[in-house]
């Protein structure tokens, strides 16, 4: 609310250093497990960025104030916490509902005619702790392996057959999606801004960055000051930039359009 506020009073800068800031802020929300929910977390930071991307396109702001923007968006993705140490997260509410186990008795999550011992649970955590491990480091090669890494996790976890560990992997793949779709927006706007500045120097076009869910380089192409780039996505796969209006987890690419970006514009 403060970036907007900044934003329709004229100060395109301040804003954009609170939108930096709210980006910011879901992101650490996404690092510490402070919500379960991973959608929640990191779509306060994509719709962050989006809005930031919006704001550079339309207020006509000059090269530096747009490289300046990118250092800080590619500082944002380069703080992220690696993917691995989502699985620390995944173990710290597991945890927590071992806790809520032990301290109300039996429950209807526990299929044991008594709930379950310190010594028990801690056996639970340990078998969570690599699959959760391992689910993850699979996630961080792109989206075939994730897709693949998501049904086998759900294999490891019937074939466990751990009362504690039942329920615990919905949710996995929004988390590693999510992360992931965070991180390809930040290099996509990051780019676009590089490539705007670029423009305007009359100097050869930055190389685009890779894209986390294929390996490969985003997609862009330009026509006059027109923009857009996106990454595959969760599928993997290249819709020709086709996406819904407004972002949501699962969507076949994820995609920045900008009307006026490439304008030529100088300090």
């Amino acid at each position: 609310y403060d970036a907007r506020a900044r934003e329709w009073s004229g100060d395109a800068a301040g804003a954009a250093s609170d939108f930096l800031d709210a980006a910011l802020f879901g992101q650490d929300l996404a690092r510490n497990g402070a919500m379960v929910h991973a959608e929640t977390a990191a779509g306060i930071e994509i719709d962050a960025l989006l809005r930031l991307a919006s704001l550079a396109d339309r207020a006509g702001m000059g090269s530096g104030d747009l490289a300046g923007l990118a250092d800080g968006i590619e500082s944002l993705d380069r703080s992220r916490h690696p993917l691995q140490s989502c699985a620390s997260v995944e173990l710290l509410l597991l945890t927590a509902e071992a806790v809520n186990l032990g301290e109300r008795g039996r429950s209807a999550a526990w299929k044991s005619p008594r709930s379950p011992g310190p010594a028990e649970i801690m056996r639970s955590l340990e078998r969570a702790d690599a699959v959760f491990r391992e689910f993850y480091r699979a996630c961080e090669s792109g989206s075939a392996a994730m897709l693949s890494a998501s049904d086998a996790l759900d294999r490891r976890l019937d074939d466990l057959s751990d009362p504690l560990l039942d329920d615990c992997g919905i949710g996995f793949s929004a988390r590693a999606e999510s992360f992931l779709s965070a991180s390809a927006l930040c290099r996509a706007l990051s780019f676009s801004l590089r490539l705007a500045c670029a423009r305007a120097a009359g100097v050869p076009d930055p190389p685009a960055p890779g894209d986390p869910f294929s390996g490969r380089p985003l997609v862009w192409s330009a026509e006059g000051r027109g923009l857009v780039v996106y990454s595959l996505g969760p599928d993997g796969k290249d819709g020709g930039g086709e996406s819904p209006a407004e972002w949501s987890m699962g969507q076949p690419d994820l995609v920045l359009r900008f009307g006026r970006l490439l304008g030529g514009r100088g300090d």
